[in-house]
């Protein structure tokens, strides 16, 4: 089942989009954005990203060359991989305070 936002698991959690990131070996993290579903995160992973670097002044400042810091699970283990070291990790209601969901 692919989850999109909106889509529930078993324990009655609403998916609320995907963080997408490209985790290459030996480098830090960085963020493309929210997807609504995998279809989504591989579109968004062809465009720009933010570095980890960079994560702490997305925060502060609301983004960070347009793209916010990543909210959630960015410490969970990826739930989908593609391509040359990108993946998507699913966001679950219970991540991210209900205010700041999407």
């Amino acid at each position: 089942m692919e989850y999109k936002v909106g889509t529930k698991n078993r324990a009655g959690q609403t998916c609320v989009g995907w963080n997408v990131y490209r985790a290459a070996e030996g480098c830090a993290l960085e963020y493309y954005g929210r997807a609504e579903t995998l279809s989504d995160a591989k579109q968004l992973s062809k465009g720009r990203s933010l570095p980890q670097s960079d994560w702490g002044t997305a925060k502060a400042a609301g983004h960070c060359g347009g793209i916010s810091a990543p909210e959630g699970v960015e410490e969970d283990e990826p739930s989908h991989w593609w391509g040359d070291n990108r993946c998507a990790v699913i966001v679950w209601d219970r991540d991210i305070p209900e205010e700041e969901q999407r």
